[in-house]
């Protein structure tokens, strides 16, 4: 009875990992084969300018969080805390936190809209990825980056090659990823319940 148990685990352990894996590496490999693109449609500076910002996004976003989403998967994963009562907590700081971010948008940084909405659409998107992930939904978590990646290329095409935008697509482009990602983790894991 104890070698099935541990059996068991070896293979759900074994099956996440190779989920992992798989959607890690089909994430990194699209964004790979969208490097030309890039190429083609941004001149350097553009692209330094909003791989710049983008940059700013992931630097300031463990301040601007305050780290809530490795409380949500922490608590996520502690069978006898609320679901609902988490869910509460995290919102509450998202919005106190995007209230601030908000404000300060309006001062200095050319691209400070862009920063903002790459900011809390990543955050969000994390909050809800950690939220799946302490809750056992590996398979979601993963296909999360999926999502992720396809939608940025689809976003990218039809900013870059179809509009013409330049940077200011490709900061929408992944801004509007994040959204779609966290769309998906939102309605797949069910967290709206």
């Amino acid at each position: 009875m104890e070698a099935t148990v541990s059996s068991n685990k070896y293979r759900t352990l074994l099956s996440d990992i190779m989920i992992f894996i798989i959607g890690t590496v089909l994430a990194k490999a699209i964004q790979f084969i969208l490097m030309p693109l890039y190429t083609t449609y941004m001149s350097t500076e553009a692209y330094g300018i909003a791989e710049l910002t983008n940059n700013l996004s992931e630097l300031f976003f463990p301040i601007a969080t305050l780290c809530v989403y490795e409380a949500a998967f922490r608590f996520a994963v502690d069978p006898e805390f609320s679901n609902r009562k988490l869910a509460t907590a995290v919102a509450k700081v998202m919005l106190i936190s995007s209230g601030i971010g908000l404000f300060k948008v309006f001062f200095g940084y050319q691209y400070a809209f862009y920063l903002f909405f790459i900011l809390y659409a990543y955050s969000i998107r994390m909050c809800a990825a950690y939220y799946i992930r302490g809750n056992g939904k590996s398979k979601i978590f993963a296909m999360s980056g999926v999502v992720n990646a396809i939608s940025l290329s689809i976003f990218n095409v039809i900013f870059l090659v179809i509009l013409k935008t330049g940077k200011n697509g490709y900061l929408l482009s992944i801004g509007l990823s994040y959204c779609v990602s966290a769309i998906y983790l939102i309605a797949a894991g069910k967290i709206a319940r």
